[in-house]
């Protein structure tokens, strides 16, 4: 008799907290490097030298559309992070997971009050109202998710 190969089992909680990690943490990073390295005119030095092209990548979009290319990245970096603290938190007690969440907003939104002064960057009240919303929204989505899916049954991700 052989072995069943447990690699393809999609129930199995292994699987389930990759798939999550790559839907909710993986993904928003991944396109929030798409949008810098494709829609950005001078995109920053590390993806520039990450891709090694002999020229920016320059796909050119209505100035009413800036909001896309310069702020939802911050947004969904706060997504990703946020998601990334629920879930790695996601046993822990209420009063823990309420630290780690407000700990990693404070520092999300640190980074961004100290850019143009302490950091090199420019501080933008729409990259607060983006890291904001993709807060709000990870702790939104993701609860909803993990709630209906019931992927641990002895948490409880409202609390």
């Amino acid at each position: 008799m052989t072995p069943t190969h447990r690699g393809s089992d999609t129930k199995s909680p292994a699987w389930s907290g990759i798939w999550l990690y790559g839907l909710y943490v993986l993904s928003p990073l991944l396109l929030a490097a798409v949008i810098y390295a494709t829609l950005r005119i001078a995109p920053p030095k590390l993806i520039y030298a990450a891709m090694s092209w002999g020229n920016p990548p320059f796909f050119p979009i209505p100035s009413e559309f800036d909001w896309i290319v310069y702020n939802v990245p911050d947004g969904l970096w706060s997504f990703s992070m946020t998601s990334f603290l629920l879930l790695t938190c996601k046993s822990d007690s209420r009063s823990i997971k309420i630290f780690y969440l407000f700990f990693g907003l404070a520092c999300m939104l640190g980074l961004e009050l100290f850019q143009g002064s302490v950091l090199s960057g420019t501080f933008d009240l729409k990259d607060v109202l983006a890291i904001l919303i993709g807060f709000v929204f990870s702790i939104f989505i993701l609860s909803q998710h993990l709630r209906t899916r019931c992927l641990n049954t002895s948490t409880n991700y409202s609390e």
